[in-house]
């Protein structure tokens, strides 16, 4: 694992641990009985897809940025763009499992709530920092 790698592992890690901690908590808390209205419930369903697919937008966005035959205060910038598009997409990934905690607390049904929460596992367990942007010194 090298150097700027090894503290998005560490986000990613806790980005697991606190979506199962949050899944934890939702199958422990049972909300009140009403159920959500239908047009609210797929409203933050779809803020939830809008949002992903930012985040892999931004994430290619970020990722093209300009790292070769730079001088090495720009190759810092460099860096520091790719940590932030990934930080991002860890994030949002993250933001899936809270969406899936407040459509739960909605009174949303539980098979959506956890398809939700399955997929931020998901997206959390299958992301790759892939290659780092060269550093010079």
């Amino acid at each position: 694992m090298s150097k700027p790698e090894r503290p998005l592992r560490y986000i990613q890690i806790f980005c697991i641990v606190s979506t199962l901690m949050i899944a934890d908590v939702t199958r422990k808390i049972r909300p009140q009985q009403h159920c959500a209205a239908s047009s609210l419930q797929w409203i933050i369903v779809g803020f939830v897809v809008a949002l992903v697919l930012c985040s892999f937008f931004l994430q290619w966005f970020f990722r093209y940025f300009p790292s070769r035959s730079l001088p090495p205060w720009k190759n810092s910038i460099v860096l520091g763009y790719w940590m932030m598009g990934h930080i991002l997409r860890l994030a949002t990934a993250q933001s899936v499992a809270l969406f899936a905690f407040v459509l739960h607390m909605l009174g949303s049904s539980a098979a959506l709530v956890y398809v939700l929460y399955g997929s931020s596992l998901l997206l959390l367990l299958f992301w790759r920092p892939g290659v780092c942007p060269a550093q010079e010194n």
